[in-house]
């Protein structure tokens, strides 16, 4: 699970229609992003990690200037 309670839409249909949603059925809110449980990124020798709110990660190489 990666989502929160708040990241998934009020299901409305099933609740005024009295019937069960199937279990597989969770529709996401559109600005849903994934925030929970997420893969730890391990840093290396020599790299920059930087992530960002919308959930993406930027890995750079730093260099000392030599060659």
């Amino acid at each position: 699970m990666h989502f929160t309670s708040s990241d998934y839409k009020n299901d409305l249909k099933h609740r005024l229609l009295g019937t069960e949603a199937p279990k597989s059925y969770k529709p996401l809110t559109d600005t849903a992003v994934p925030s929970l449980n997420l893969p730890q990124v391990k840093k290396r020798e020599g790299e920059e990690i930087t992530g960002s709110k919308d959930g993406q990660v930027k890995v750079s190489i730093v260099s000392d200037g030599k060659v």
